[in-house]
């Protein structure tokens, strides 16, 4: 059988090695460890022999349980979220004790600082009252910029869809004014689709696709009366072929040689060119627009 020690006071471990602080003064207020170090310090006492009192003193230490708690090291950690905040926990946050911070932020406990509040990402700090105010809508503080103020609050730039600054999408097309507002004839999220009477227009240039206006009512009008004498061009150089044909029909030439302003001439120049893609081109964006289901 092995002989054990039976340690006197101040002393401790298998050997009964020396308390921290000596035999006459071990661990003033904690208890002594197997390894000579003092561990769990009475209510209000710090150190590495558990003598030294908290901030605020031994009988409140850090401003009472209720306030704070104090560290091995001495320094007081403070319940924020009851109010109270600096050096000894006995400060009192903004808004104490109903309003902390507004709801909207907690309390600094650092002693390196005034009191003050630690908003959340949609509220701003107020100048005036310390209090954390709430952003207009769709707005927010940037998570590394500035706090203080209304004008904190910022919204995602032109270009970019979003109510949080710091998470902004980029856009595909031109329609995104910043926020999540999209410029006239644009709609839905990132403003990627048209409005009823504007038709889409792809661009492969990052952010360049657009939505037009479509061509009013009136204007279809124009194009089928232009197709009209496209086509009646067209048959008139055909018919010009047949001598007898041409006999019979003297009187449509004339007549549309005087809205041609030309009685008599009927070669094909580079307008017709000119006018079939003009036609080709409103003929694609009717389609998109639905003028002709009108």
């Amino acid at each position: 059988m092995s002989a054990q020690c039976e340690c006197l006071p101040g002393y401790t471990g298998d050997d009964c090695s020396l308390c921290a602080g000596g035999a006459r003064q071990p661990c003033v207020r904690g208890q002594c460890d197997a390894d000579g170090s003092c561990s769990n310090c009475m209510y209000g006492y710090f150190g590495p022999l558990c003598d030294q009192e908290c901030p605020n003193g031994a009988l409140q230490p850090c401003g009472g349980i209720t306030h704070g708690n104090c560290t091995i090291n001495g320094t007081c950690v403070c319940n924020g979220t009851a109010g109270w905040t600096g050096r000894t926990c006995t400060e009192r946050c903004p808004g104490w004790p109903d309003n902390v911070c507004n709801h909207h932020g907690s309390c600094i406990t650092s002693s390196s600082v005034n009191v003050t509040c630690v908003c959340e990402e949609a509220a701003y700090r107020s100048v005036n009252d310390g209090m954390c105010q709430l952003c207009p809508d769709n707005t927010r503080t940037l998570s590394t910029g500035p706090k203080d103020g209304p004008s904190a609050c910022v919204e995602c730039p032109k270009g970019q869809w979003g109510s949080n600054p710091n998470t902004c999408e980029v856009c595909d097309t031109q329609g995104c004014d910043g926020g999540i507002r999209c410029s006239l004839g644009y709609q839905d999220r990132n403003c990627k689709s048209c409005l009823p009477g504007f038709y889409f227009e792809f661009s492969s240039v990052a952010g360049g696709s657009t939505c037009n206006e479509c061509q009013s009512a009136s204007a279809v009008v124009v194009v089928v009366v232009l197709l009209l004498l496209a086509v009646s061009t067209l048959l008139l150089l055909w018919l010009n072929s047949s001598d007898l044909i041409q006999e019979l029909l003297v009187p449509v030439k004339l007549g549309y040689g005087h809205i041609q302003g030309n009685k008599v001439r009927f070669a094909m120049s580079g307008s017709c060119l000119i006018l079939t893609s003009h036609l080709l081109r409103f003929a694609f964006q009717s389609c998109h627009c639905g003028v002709w289901s009108v």
